[in-house]
């Protein structure tokens, strides 16, 4: 999710949306504005709030408690992020 209205925090979103369904395989949902949500309302630069499993689904939690899909869904994050700046800084 990103801030509603910001344009560098949808496309931030999108960035880590791409990443991680490539690497955990899970149904693309795509990406949401949202509006007001605390988390993201206060911030000066773009921010994304990233969902990575729902401890209700038993595949989801089952996955979410291995260290190898933790870590592979960091990855993911972090490899967006670090797209996102080198497209930013271009």
């Amino acid at each position: 999710m990103y801030m509603e209205g910001s344009k560098r925090g949808r496309r931030l979103a999108e960035l880590v949306q791409v990443r991680l369904v490539a690497v955990t395989g899970a149904r693309d949902r795509g990406v949401k504005a949202r509006k007001g949500l605390a988390v993201l309302r206060g911030t000066k630069m773009p921010a994304v709030l990233v969902e990575c499993g729902f401890l209700s689904n038993t595949v989801e939690r089952m996955l979410l408690g291995t260290a190898g899909y933790r870590q592979a869904v960091a990855g993911a994050i972090a490899e967006g992020v670090d797209e996102y700046l080198r497209i930013d800084s271009e």
